[in-house]
Parts: structure tokens; C-alpha cells; sequence
């Protein structure tokens, strides 16, 4: 069985912050093709398969989870979710092979043989750091070789762990280069990323294939459903989300006198448990304390950037609570012709449906607040 890494400083690493932007890819050395959307990589998360199942980790998410999955296309499968143990968060990378799974912090490597308890064989085994081994931004096990990703090319080794040399290096075929993910299952390399389907409509999808350096041509599907909505900013998509002001009052004294107005304005915030309720019903869970995950999962997907559908906003924890009503009490002296609006922070999904309201209300001289919402 062959044998993953420390991020250095030239390497674009993952981070929990959402997703890289073109000038941070740029810096790496991807080539400069603007108009080709990118990968979107997290720290945390990864995607791959041994025996019968496909694994999605998602350690970046407030509460980490794993998915467990029989199939990726076909939408009978439906993922069961489970907590991640403590011992597999915060990994740099994970992938499996024959029913192990690898978790890397750093340049060291954990082994288990389920993601649902720490029960691993393998304990803080390091990677050997000649040939830049350790510094991979995906990494898999294909044929008995482990396969390192960097930029657009694939190096293998016996080994992650001793001196051996690579035994060879596949330049990924620029279809197939600067994916979301690679795996490798029964013989085949797979590939996840976003492709042009025709028409202008790009659908997240994987590719299964023999070699990654030819060209696949049509040889892709798309992702069910259940996977989708649970990949870093899977649930945004399909519903693209964006961040604006509200208006949630207005007061105008057209008087030629000066007036004081006492005001109550009812508002609500929160998130709506409706929309996030709704994605839980494409998994089953195996959570051993109860807790929300549509939640905890959307409100991941709106802080991602706009290329990926999100809006790019970082709320709170508190803010994906129920939603309620509240009041808010406006007492101002108002000159003649003066004029005073009151504003909310809210995410819309497809521009019309709210999916979270914040309760930072801003007070304005009647226009919309010159800075972007939870700025």
C-alpha cells in the first residue's frame, strides 16, 4: 500500500477563510485565463472514495462533518452524515484507499480505518519533504502510487514517507486541471469542477477517466444532489445569493416646522428555517447529539465569493438562529424637511427569497448605507 503535507510560504494554502480569488490563483502560477471559472478550494474540506463508498469531509464548517455516499451521479443516493471526531478536524487534506483513510496536518499523516472514531493505525507518520512532496494542493492514491497535485500536474511516488524518487509526472490535461477535487476509484481517476454544459450553463460534474492527461471530451455527469448541497458552496450554486440593504421604515417631516417623531418598528431577523430545513432533506444523520447542519452548511455557502454564488458575508452564529420579531424604538427630532430610513442587512437567494436577516439595523438620512451589508 503506498504511502501528505506542509504548506510553505510560495504555495497557495488553504485556509478556512472562503474561497481563493483569481489574484491569490495567479500568484500560485495558474495560468492567466480570466474568464475561466476557478477551482474553489477550502482547507477542511476534500472528497474520495474506498470500497463502496464516496467520503466528503467538511471539517471547515462550524460544526465538521463527513458525508458518506453509495454513488455520485444517480439520484436514489442519498448521503448519510456524520460528525467528524476531534482527531480528523482541521486536516490539510484527506483522501483513502482500500478502505484506509489519510488525514494530513501539516506534514504528518493519520491513518483510520473509519472517519467515525479515532481508531487509526497510523499516528503522526511524516511525509518526507524531498521533491516537494509535502507541499501538494491535492493528493491520492491511484495504481499503488500516491499521486501529489500541484498546479495543473500530477508527480507520483511509492512512498510519501521515505527517500524513493518519483517514479513520473502527468501533466493534467487543461480540461481536467485546477478541479475542486481528484480521486482515484477502481482503476479510475476522478475529477469534480465546474463545466460549460452548452448554452452559457455551468453545472458542477466529475469526470471518470482513464488518463488525465488526454482529453475527456463529453465524458462527464453531473453531481447528485445530495453531494452537491453539501460541497463548499454547493448550496449557492443553484441559488446564487446576494447581499443588500433592506428598507424597513421611513420617516419624512414635510412640515415647515420642526418635529419629533417616537416611532416603533417591528422587524424580523434570523434565518429562514424553511429554506435551510429544506436541503436536510436530501441526507439522513447519524449526528450522536442533535444540531442543526442546513444551517450550519448555508450559511457557509453565502460567505464564499460571488463567482461562486455566495455574497461574500461573514455573519454569526446567533444571526442562523429561528427567526423572530423584534422592535425597534426611533425617537428623533426632525427639521423641516428632513428625512431619516432605517435599514437592514439581508441575504436574498436568487434575488428574491431571504435566507437570513441580520438585526444590526442602520439609521440613515433617508438613502441606502454607502457601505456593503455586515461590513
Amino acid at each position: 500500500m503506498p504511502d501528505s503535507t506542509e504548506n510553505t510560504e510560495e504555495e497557495v494554502v488553504p485556509t478556512f477563510q472562503p474561497h481563493f480569488d483569481y489574484d491569490a490563483w495567479k500568484e500560485a502560477g495558474e495560468p492567466e485565463t480570466k474568464n475561466e471559472k476557478r477551482a474553489f478550494i477550502t482547507k477542511g474540506f476534500d472528497m474520495f472514495a474506498t470500497k463502496d463508498y464516496y467520503y466528503i469531509v467538511r471539517s471547515d464548517l462550524d460544526r465538521p462533518m463527513f458525508m458518506k455516499i453509495g454513488g455520485l451521479h444517480d439520484p436514489k443516493y442519498k448521503g448519510k452524515i456524520y460528525d467528524l471526531p476531534d482527531a480528523y478536524q482541521d486536516g490539510d487534506h484527506y483522501f483513502g484507499d482500500s478502505g484506509v483513510k489519510y488525514v494530513i496536518h501539516g506534514n504528518q499523516v493519520h491513518s483510520c480505518t473509519s472517519l467515525s472514531k479515532d481508531t487509526g493505525s497510523l499516528k503522526n507518520k511524516n511525509i518526507n519533504t524531498a521533491n516537494d512532496r509535502h507541499k501538494g494542493m491535492h493528493y491520492f492514491i491511484h495504481n499503488d502510487k500516491y499521486h501529489v497535485v500541484q498546479r495543473d500536474m500530477a508527480v507520483k511516488y511509492p512512498s510519501l514517507y521515505n527517500t524513493s524518487e518519483d517514479v513520473g509526472t502527468l501533466v493534467i490535461h487543461k480540461k481536467l486541471a485546477y478541479a475542486l477535487c481528484y480521486f482515484s476509484f477502481e482503476g479510475y481517476y476522478y475529477v469534480v469542477k465546474m463545466v460549460n454544459i452548452g448554452g452559457g450553463t455551468e453545472k458542477l460534474c466529475f469526470y471518470k477517466v482513464k488518463d488525465l492527461t488526454v482529453d475527456p471530451g463529453l465524458n462527464y455527469m453531473t453531481i447528485n444532489k445530495s453531494i452537491q448541497l453539501f460541497l463548499p458552496g454547493g448550496y449557492t450554486i443553484d441559488n446564487p445569493a446576494k447581499a443588500v440593504w433592506e428598507s424597513i421604515g421611513y420617516i419624512e417631516n414635510q412640515s415647515d416646522d420642526e418635529l419629533e417623531y417616537n416611532h416603533e418598528y417591528k422587524f424580523s431577523h434570523g434565518s429562514n428555517k424553511s429554506e435551510t430545513s429544506s436541503m436536510e432533506h436530501h441526507w439522513d444523520f447519524e449526528f450522536e447529539e442533535e444540531g442543526e447542519a442546513g444551517a450550519v452548511i448555508a450559511k457557509a455557502s453565502i460567505k464564499t465569493t460571488q463567482k461562486y454564488g455566495g455574497s461574500n458575508t461573514e455573519t454569526t452564529s446567533d444571526e442562523w438562529s429561528e427567526s423572530s420579531e423584534e422592535t425597534i424604538s426611533i425617537n428623533v427630532k426632525l427639521a423641516s424637511g428632513a428625512a431619516r430610513g432605517l435599514w437592514q442587512p439581508t441575504v436574498k437567494l436568487g434575488g428574491e427569497k431571504t435566507i437570513i436577516a441580520g438585526r444590526n439595523i442602520v439609521v440613515t438620512n433617508g438613502d441606502e448605507p454607502n457601505h456593503p451589508p455586515w461590513e
